[in-house]
Formats: structure tokens, C-alpha cells, sequence
């Protein structure tokens, strides 16, 4: 049959319609995946603003508590820089995010933004800080020191933020970026006078839950990235040893009393007190020897100062017109973090005695290749290297490196020790590893075994048992670096373990590697002993107790030490 010449024609005009419609349909899925990409970005991008602003502001008003000066016209530098640790912190960056933390020439967000009356939704601040902590009346007016207010009479400290998301893909299809401006104000209030960091996102270097005693003459507690704060009493039963802070942070003494109603007490002739920051003693001071000096760059004592040589020997406190206010205390600041989780009912290795290279009992989980080995995941009993080892995360009744100058590896993950711990009892030994967190429980049983009922809100246990622990008996170094993410844990104890010697320290080589300040000790009932005289461990920590039994220990670091990150804790002192 002979088709119409015409219908052919019309068939062979409508050949290759699909293809632009087929292109057009991909670019409109393109436009869909890109917008909705750049969305959830835009949302990450918004969220994380809205925490710069919250930590900066809260920032500002802790600091506003804990310097509740009266002079009027005084530098705010203080409140600024409180406000750009806290933002630097929590991740925002110059050209990126523009907040009262980041110098950005003219622009209004160059400042931080102060209240001397109440706050209400929409009102604009009363001053503007700038970056040198001069004040205006307006966001772009002159600022001079002048201008500042007292301290206190600021009721609310804001923080604003501008940034513009980055859209990468919606701009192809017609979209633009989007301006985000959060401002978060925070109160202050409180009696002030406590003596926290500048930054109470970074509230403690070293935080100990009970006592600090120090026994041996040249012993150091040094921070040089956040405050020291002392629940309990510290203690000087020697001469020439020092608690110190740098970089503007300060120290906290705040527990029961050791001896004459004191809870800072110096026994030894030439002991030193610095804070850099503010120094607070919730309680007395009392000298008992000569020479020493208890100071900060503002200082508070609320109760009675004395002892035998006191204003006789030589004895200073700085500044000597010191005020008294009391110091508000704090929770553990770590008290949400969530518990590693183990179980024994399942075991993958037969649990093992010493695992040495030929060992016969373990060649289903120790492979020897040359002079090292590698050892399997799995639940041990006490094994015992003594060849360099790559080890797997697992389950251990006890891990001891037991022959002089072996490297242990140690793999991405959680160790559990549910015996006694983890021991180097030998001379030259290297710990490495990254993403490592070693969990110490209470204790050794058939199944997960419990010191007791932890109860965060009051961040305290039902009861205690003295549990696994961290021993080096010879010389070691730790490169060791934690898990990625907020305040990483490296050495976690139950925190109803009180085992006073949690992390023991029995040897002048132990020294930190460069990986070590990403993870922090976590000790909430146990203790730190040092005894011996040149250890050296970095900061942040976390403990129960801290103990001196040698002399010339040193603790923490003088500089550039690792505080504890955003959304740590507030300012004052810790409660057991």
C-alpha cells in the first residue's frame, strides 16, 4: 500500500524531538539535586552561626560575671577577646564569618554589643566594643575608652554574625547566596568574682573534682590554654612549687579545708600562686613557711587568711587589696558524654597469657611476620608484648609492654580494659596511634562490671570501686591523638572508678608525643600520681585528684596547651 507522500513527511519532521525534551529534563532534575544540595549546606551553614553566636555571647557575659568591676571608662578588651576565643573555638573563621570575634575593618560586626538596661526582642545595644575594647554609642561611631561603661552595669552581652551561604551549585540555575545573620544575647548574671578562663567555652585546663597535693620541692601544675580549677583544697607540704596559669586564664581553689581552715595551704618556703587571670579562693589561705607568693591579676579570698609566718616571712599575696567574693560553683563538664559500650558474650580469640612472637597458644589471633606482629581484635585476658605489635581494638584484662624498646601501633578504636590496665614496665617504649579512646572499667567479672550509678545531673556516683588503670613504670612516649570531634577523649576512666592511682606515673621518661593534646584524660573519681621527677604530660585534664610524690614533676604545659572545646562548661568551680 503506497503511504500519502504528505504523512511521510510529517513522520520524518517529528525525528530527534526526544532529545531536547530528554535535555531539558536533565536540567531540571540538575537544578532540583544542586538546589537541593545547596540547601542542606545553606542549613549545616546557618546551624553552625547560630552556635558562634551562641558561644560568643555567652562568652562576653561570663566574662561581664567574673569581672564585675565598678570604674567606668575602663578598656572592655577582656570582653572582646573572651568573645573571639569562644568564636575561633567554634569554628569561625575570618573572611568567612564575620562576628564581634573577627577584625573586619568598618564593618558593624567588628564589635560586640552590650545591654546597660534589660534587653528587649528588637531593641538595638546600648554600646558597641570594638577590637581594641574601646565603645560607641553607635555600631559606627568613634570609639574611645571613654565611652566603656563599668562592668557592672552591663545586664546583656550580644554577639552578631553575618555570613552569606555558599552555593555552589544553585547559582547555575539563577539562584544567589543567602545572608545569614544570627545574634544570640546571653545575661549576666551572678556575684562575679570567680576565676575561670576568659572564655568559658574553655573553662578548665586542668579540672580536679577533689584535692591537689604537692609533696615534692620543684613540682609544676602549669596551663597555659585554660584555667586550673580545684573542687577541693590544694596543698603544699614542700618548698620552690608552682601552680600557674598563662595567656590571661585563671585559677580556682574551691573544697573543704585542709588544716587551719584553709583551703589553699602553703607549707613550703618559696611556693608559688599565679594566675594570670583572676585568682579565687573560696575559703583560707594559710602560710606556713616563707617566701611564698599567692597572686593573680585580680585576686578574691572569702575567707580568713593567717598562719604562723604570715605578713612575718616574706609571705605576699598580689594584689594586696584583695577582694572577697565568693566563687560559683560548676558540674563536671564532660558529664553527658556518652560511656563506651562492652559486652563479653562474645569472644573472638581465646583469651591469652603472654603473647610473644611463636607464641602457640595464639596463632589464631597473633600473626608474627619477622621480628613484629599484629594482633587481632578480640577479648583477652593479660597479654604481654614483647616484640613490636600492631594491636586491633578489643576487650583486655590487662596490656603491658614487658621487653625494653618495643613500639606498639595501636589501631583506630575503643580498648577496653577490664582488669588491671594498661602497664609499661619497660624502658624505651613508644605508644602510637590515632582515633583512640582506652576505656578503664571498675573492674574484672563475666560481664560488664558497674562502680556504680552515675548520675550526671548531680555528677555524682552512688558509689565508687577502685578500677582499671594507666600504669608506666618505665620510660615511655605517647604519641597517641584521641578520637576527631568535640572534646575528644583519649584515656576515659568509669567515672566511678577511685582508683587514686588511675594514671600512675612511675618514671622520669615519660614524655608526650606530638599527637597526644587532641585527646584529653578523663578521670572523674580517679587520681593522677606522679612519682617521678621529670614526667611531662599535656592537657586538658580531667581528675578526681592530682598527688606529687617526687620532686621536679611537671604537669600540663606553660604554652599553647589543648583546653577543652565549644559547649564545655560554665564558669566557677567544679563539684564532686
Amino acid at each position: 500500500m503506497n503511504i500519502p507522500a504528505q504523512r511521510r513527511f510529517g513522520r520524518r519532521g517529528e525525528q530527534g524531538q526526544v532529545i531536547p525534551s530528554a535535555a531539558l529534563l536533565i536540567l531540571i532534575i540538575t537544578g532540583f539535586a544542586a538546589i537541593s544540595i545547596d540547601a542542606g549546606m545553606d542549613y549545616a551553614q546557618s546551624g553552625q552561626d547560630h552556635d558562634t553566636s551562641d558561644a560568643a555571647s555567652l562568652a562576653g557575659a561570663y566574662w561581664a560575671v567574673d569581672h564585675p568591676s565598678t570604674t567606668a571608662g575602663a578598656s572592655l578588651s577582656g570582653l572582646y577577646t573572651a568573645e573571639l576565643n569562644a568564636a575561633t573555638v567554634d569554628g569561625c573563621n575570618t573572611g568567612q564569618c564575620h562576628a564581634p570575634m573577627v577584625a573586619v575593618g568598618s564593618s558593624t560586626y567588628s564589635v560586640a554589643e552590650l545591654w546597660t538596661t534589660a534587653f528587649a526582642p528588637g531593641s538595638s545595644p546600648n554600646i558597641y566594643v570594638g577590637s581594641a575594647g574601646t565603645c560607641s554609642t553607635s555600631a559606627s561611631g568613634t570609639f574611645a575608652v571613654g565611652t566603656c561603661p563599668a562592668v557592672s552595669s552591663i545586664v546583656d552581652v550580644g554577639a552578631p554574625v553575618s555570613d552569606k551561604t555558599t552555593d555552589y551549585f544553585a547559582a547555575v540555575v539563577g539562584g544567589h547566596a543567602i545572608t545569614l545573620a544570627p545574634n544570640a544575647v546571653a545575661a549576666v548574671t551572678g556575684t562575679g568574682g570567680g576565676a575561670t578562663s576568659p572564655n568559658p567555652t574553655m573553662a578548665c585546663e586542668v579540672c580536679v573534682f577533689g584535692n591537689v597535693q604537692v609533696n615534692g620541692s620543684g613540682d609544676e601544675l602549669l596551663a597555659g590554654g585554660g584555667s586550673i580549677d580545684v573542687a577541693g583544697y590544694l596543698y603544699f607540704d614542700t618548698g620552690g612549687a608552682t601552680v600557674q596559669t598563662n595567656n590571661g586564664f585563671g585559677i580556682d581553689v574551691d573544697g573543704t579545708s585542709q588544716e587551719s581552715g584553709a583551703s589553699v595551704y602553703v607549707g613550703g618556703s618559696s611556693d608559688l600562686v599565679d594566675a594570670s587571670g583572676t585568682l579565687g579562693i573560696d575559703g583560707g589561705l594559710t602560710f606556713n613557711s616563707s617566701g611564698s607568693t599567692v597572686e593573680g591579676a585580680t585576686t578574691n579570698i572569702s575567707g580568713t587568711v593567717g598562719g604562723t609566718y604570715w605578713q612575718t616571712n616574706g609571705n605576699v599575696i598580689t594584689p594586696s587589696a584583695y577582694g572577697t567574693g565568693a566563687v560559683a560553683d560548676f558540674t563536671d563538664p564532660m558529664a553527658s558524654v556518652a560511656v563506651p559500650t562492652y559486652s563479653k558474650a562474645t569472644t573472638n580469640c581465646s583469651a591469652v597469657g603472654t603473647v610473644q612472637k611463636g607464641s602457640a597458644n595464639v596463632t589464631n589471633c597473633l600473626t608474627v611476620s619477622g621480628s613484629t606482629a599484629t594482633l587481632a581484635s578480640g577479648v583477652y585476658g593479660n597479654v604481654t608484648l614483647d616484640i613490636p605489635t600492631t594491636v586491633n581494638p578489643g576487650e583486655y584484662g590487662s596490656l603491658t609492654v614487658g621487653a625494653n624498646g618495643v613500639n606498639v601501633s595501636f589501631v583506630a578504636g575503643t580498648y577496653i580494659f577490664d582488669g588491671t590496665g594498661l602497664d609499661v614496665n619497660a624502658s624505651n617504649a613508644t605508644l602510637s596511634g590515632t582515633g583512640l579512646t582506652f576505656y578503664m572499667t571498675c573492674g574484672s567479672g563475666a560481664a560488664p562490671v558497674s562502680c556504680g550509678t552515675w548520675t550526671a545531673s548531680t555528677t555524682k556516683c552512688t558509689s565508687t570501686t577502685s578500677g582499671s588503670s594507666v600504669d608506666f613504670g618505665g620510660s615511655t612516649n605517647l604519641d597517641l591523638q584521641g578520637p576527631t570531634g568535640t572534646n575528644p577523649v583519649l584515656f576515659f576512666f568509669d567515672r566511678c572508678n577511685s582508683n587514686s592511682d588511675a594514671f600512675y606515673v612511675n618514671s622520669p621518661g615519660v614524655t608526650a608525643g606530638s599527637g597526644y593534646p587532641t585527646g584529653m584524660l578523663y578521670a572523674h573519681s580517679g587520681g593522677i600520681m606522679l612519682n617521678a621527677s621529670t614526667s611531662s604530660l599535656p592537657s586538658p585534664l580531667l581528675v578526681g585528684s592530682i598527688y606529687y610524690n617526687a620532686s621536679s614533676a611537671v604537669l600540663g604545659t606553660a604554652t599553647g596547651a589543648v583546653a577543652l572545646t565549644a559547649g564545655s562548661s560554665g564558669p566557677g568551680n567544679l563539684v564532686n
